[in-house]
């Protein structure tokens, strides 16, 4: 198994940002003790009102994919998903070298 990277973006109306922010900070916070997470950073766009990018590192796209059956986090995603004016996106990522990995 090699390590998995993703970045995406999500898009909300500019009122709505912060409380994503929020859902997303809180799933980073979740994220504290799952030893296959080693990267969750929630940033504001610095462009753009309505948006927020993550930026994740894995163990390993197992790791990731059983972070999202925890029910908590399932939760989370059922109330961000309203907030977006699009659907997410972004990329999936392997990462190769730089300083972290």
């Amino acid at each position: 198994m090699s390590e998995f990277g993703m970045v995406g973006s999500l898009t909300t109306a500019p009122e709505n940002r912060e409380k994503l922010v929020t859902i997303l900070s809180t799933a980073a916070e979740l994220m504290q003790p799952l030893e296959g997470c080693h990267l969750y950073v929630v940033t504001r766009d610095a462009d753009n009102d309505g948006k927020v990018w993550v930026m994740e590192l894995w163990a390993s796209q197992e790791a990731h994919a059983e972070s999202l059956t925890l029910p908590r986090v399932r939760e989370l995603i059922a109330e961000a998903m309203p907030l977006l004016t699009s659907p997410p996106d972004g990329a999936r990522l392997i990462p190769v070298s730089g300083k972290g990995l």
